[in-house]
């Protein structure tokens, strides 16, 4: 199964490709843009974008959510849930402010509630719990790396229980992967536009700054995605 470059959620990279194609198709900046990533590459990127949103409803549709479930896999799916929402909890105190790392790696702000993204993001939460870096302030915080284990023990007996009993279950692993692929190619292509924008207006010059910011450079790829440390936040446009 192919695996995503971006390391973050699908909501997150989506929220980017957004505002950096916004950026690349605004008048103010398309044509400069343009001489360096030849039409249709940008609009190409947006109906990649619209694409992937298309896909990820789709298989949130087919894959139900906690109504849809027996009691008992209701219980091994809440068990996650409340766990999940303890550490978003203690996260949102130890790094008070920090909206990409939040969002990011404690996928605050995230409600997808099929069975896929309920694992998926708790998962995701786990590993960040981890993070050498995110510990200490973690632990400040009144966590522990026994709330850790409960939170691995739950995502595990989740999995083991809500294990497909469909014969299409080889059909959503496809499915998954080309949407991973496509995935990939939209992280690729982000960071092509990003690219042409930094040597169209680069950093060195004061006036750049707006622009830039526009096209979240500095910005984005974000910690969790590029495996680096979080950014600082894109500095503000003049006047705003």
């Amino acid at each position: 199964m192919s695996d995503r470059k971006f390391k973050g959620s699908l909501f997150a990279l989506l929220k980017a490709g957004d505002t950096i194609t916004g950026a690349a198709l605004d008048a103010a900046y398309a044509t400069a843009l343009n001489l360096r990533l030849q039409p249709p590459y940008v609009t190409d990127t947006v109906a990649l974008i619209g694409d992937i949103r298309t896909r990820i409803t789709e298989r949130a549709g087919k894959q139900g959510d906690l109504a849809t479930l027996t009691v008992a896999e209701q219980g091994l799916l809440k068990a996650v849930l409340k766990l999940t929402s303890q550490a978003r909890e203690t996260a949102k105190r130890a790094f008070k402010g920090n909206t990409v790392q939040l969002h990011d790696e404690f996928c605050v702000g995230n409600s997808d509630k099929s069975v896929a993204g309920i694992l998926g993001n708790a998962r995701i939460i786990s590993a960040s719990l981890k993070k050498t870096e995110n510990v200490a302030a973690l632990a400040a915080k009144g966590w522990l790396d026994a709330d850790t284990q409960k939170l691995d023990a739950a995502i595990a007996a989740a999995a083991a229980g809500l294990q497909p009993r469909q014969p299409g279950a080889s059909d959503e692993a496809g499915q998954t992967a080309f949407l991973n692929s496509e995935a990939n190619d939209l992280y690729d292509r982000l960071q092509d536009i990003q690219n042409a924008a930094d040597l169209e207006w680069p950093a060195d010059d004061p006036a750049n700054v707006a622009v830039r910011a526009k096209f979240l450079l500095g910005v984005f790829p974000y910690s969790g995605g590029s495996g680096g440390a979080t950014p600082p936040p894109a500095p503000p446009a003049p006047g705003k």
